[in-house]
């Protein structure tokens, strides 16, 4: 009985994790954000999936966490220009 207990709740995350990890998928367009930081750094994403982030900030932990916004959070692999 207690291993159907926590089947379901495991099933249920796995569920939920599988779903987000979908929502993040390329969608085969283009997307180019310029992020609101000192330098103006941009960040595009290619149609395949790859990020590259063109500049920089005098803040890291600011940039670091206006990536984290556009990055999904089990990728942290961006191309710097």
């Amino acid at each position: 009985m207690p291993s159907e207990l926590l089947s379901l709740p495991v099933l249920v995350v796995a569920g939920v994790l599988t779903r987000l990890a979908l929502s993040w998928r390329p969608d085969g367009k283009l997307h180019v954000h310029t992020l609101d930081l000192d330098g103006m750094p941009v960040f595009a994403q290619t149609p395949g999936g790859r990020q590259i982030l063109v500049g920089g900030s005098n803040s890291p932990s600011a940039l670091l966490a206006a990536l984290g916004q556009r990055m999904p959070f089990w990728d942290r692999d961006a191309a710097l220009l």
